[in-house]
């Protein structure tokens, strides 16, 4: 692979170009110039009062300042949150768009540098979440149980969090279109997940609430994708549901009760996702998208991105390529 054009940044950590041009893209920085003064002035008030002798004007809190200081400390500010951004999204972001073209190799940024990951190997490189654990033969269970990809076993009425497997998800809802199909392209429940996910990133840097919104639908894998309309009527069907999610949770390390910025998420991205439905007035109250670009990703294409997203947000794909 051709290596990265870098550029020595903050503390001499070169960047990738890429990282400045697809990972930072400009985006806000998510607190005002005065927060950002702030922060400085109080760093420096702190390491001042460790000093032997410090100068009285060391110590002079953020409010008394001149206005020309002020702006100095903005100024110092915003430039470490603006490397700090970049830093964070080059340390864990996922460039979907950019492939290797020897196998299924998905670029990641670890430490400033560009690495691949071979999302074919992930199942070997990275057990147990991507290992299935077979029960002994012998083991009671309620109900009857379901053939899960690649070659696993999964008891619906009676889930255990050791056969759920990152792979079997990422395979299902990558096969699974969205709203029953009904869809202009096809549009997988996968390809869903994996734009949430990046989202509730690039909103709050927060990688545990982007993991929950990558594997917020995890229990379709199982379950399927029923539509809204119908789920109330099922009946038991919101019970199983509840116990299937909860083992997911269990099995990935999640809350049970996921951050509200998922449902926010959730809600929210049917806005954007109504472009690829035949337009209808119901369409109107869903007035707020998320603004993503969906890619209407092949099963395949759906599947290696959720696998890549995973490892990028779980760490693990960092780890595999340092």
């Amino acid at each position: 692979m051709t290596e990265p054009m870098m550029i020595e940044g903050f503390g001499a950590v070169g960047v990738p170009v890429a990282a400045l041009d697809q990972l930072d893209g400009g985006r806000e920085i998510p607190y005002d110039r005065d927060q950002l003064g702030r922060f400085v002035r109080e760093a420096w008030v702190r390491w001042a009062k460790t000093q032997p002798s410090p100068k009285s004007s060391w110590l002079v809190p953020y409010d008394d300042l001149s206005e020309p200081d002020k702006e100095a400390d903005r100024q110092i500010g915003e430039t470490i949150a603006r490397w700090t951004l970049i830093g964070d999204a080059a340390r864990i972001s996922v460039i979907g768009d950019r492939r290797n073209n020897m196998g299924r190799r998905s670029v990641v940024f670890s430490g400033g540098v560009e690495k691949c990951i071979d999302t074919e190997t992930l199942t070997t490189k990275f057990s147990p979440l991507y290992t299935y654990t077979p029960r002994p033969a012998n083991d009671n269970r309620r109900g009857d149980f379901m053939q899960v990809y690649p070659a696993g076993k999964f008891w619906p009425l009676d889930p255990r969090p050791e056969e759920i497997t990152i792979e079997a998800i990422a395979h299902s809802l990558g096969m699974q279109c969205r709203y029953a199909g009904h869809v202009s392209r096809f549009y997988s429940v996968a390809e869903h997940c994996v734009h949430i996910a990046r989202w509730i990133l690039k909103e709050t840097w927060d990688y545990g609430a982007a993991l929950c919104g990558l594997l917020h639908d995890a229990s379709e894998a199982f379950l399927v994708d029923v539509p809204r309309p119908i789920k109330s009527d099922l009946s038991n069907y919101k019970a199983i549901e509840s116990r299937v999610m909860a083992k997911v949770c269990e099995r990935f390390s999640l809350p049970v009760r996921l951050p509200d910025i998922v449902k926010e998420a959730d809600d929210r991205i049917i806005g954007d996702e109504v472009a690829l439905l035949a337009p209808m007035d119901w369409h109107k109250q869903h007035n707020n998208p998320l603004g993503v670009g969906l890619k209407c990703w092949t099963p395949a294409q759906a599947k290696e991105e959720f696998l890549a997203t995973y490892a990028a947000l779980s760490g693990r794909g960092m780890r595999e390529a340092a």
